[in-house]
């Protein structure tokens, strides 16, 4: 029995410093790789609640870390990861990412959902930030189009939920979205994955 305890002790401490050393390394693709469990690798997201974030713009990817780090934006898994990195770490697998190619996820979207979200997209506004079909023009806002639907879903059910903590920056979508019925969600959700 002393022998298991020793032995697991050991693996968990290798474990440990196995995490540590690849957190504070150099390296940025090694800082970057630890996300690939759920975002994929070179983060091109194989699962639909998980979203694609490579190519995604770095500040974005930059100050969505620091958010999920500092409390500013809610969730469930990422709070306790990002506070594992400090801000150079942030910036260098923000980077790292960013540079690697946008990978559309593969699926489905119904296609009177697609038009009822691209009357909404133009309606509510949506275009001001993330342009036409959901890839924006400005360099911290993230792009849509290709995106999961249903992360995109779930995060606007997010924004919606008062209770929840949400960044600054997303208390505008919180206004445009007010009112909007879980079919109107659904609908813009999958205009933007519609898009590639």
């Amino acid at each position: 029995m002393k022998k298991k305890k020793m032995h697991a002790m050991i693996m968990v401490s290798g474990l440990l410093l196995g995490t540590q050393a690849l957190a504070t390394g150099e390296d940025p693709a090694m800082l970057a790789h630890t996300c690939a469990g759920c975002h994929g690798t070179l983060g091109a997201s194989a699962g639909d609640s998980m979203p694609i974030i490579g190519g995604q713009p770095k500040a974005f990817l930059v100050q969505t870390m620091k958010n999920y780090r500092d409390g500013k934006r809610h969730s469930t898994i990422m709070k306790r990861l990002a506070k594992g990195y400090d801000d150079a770490q942030i910036d260098a697998m923000a980077d790292f990412t960013s540079k690697q190619p946008w990978v559309s996820a593969d699926q489905k979207t119904d296609a009177k959902h697609v038009e009822h979200g691209k009357i909404l997209h133009t309606s509510k506004g949506c275009a001001g930030c993330h342009g036409a079909t959901g890839v924006a023009p400005a360099p911290n806002t993230p792009r849509l189009a290709g995106q999961y639907s249903e992360y995109l879903y779930l995060q606007m059910k997010d924004y919606l939920n008062d209770k929840l903590t949400i960044p600054s920056s997303a208390s505008v979508m919180r206004g445009m979205l007010k009112g909007a019925s879980d079919d109107d969600i659904r609908a813009l959700a999958e205009f933007y994955a519609s898009n590639k």
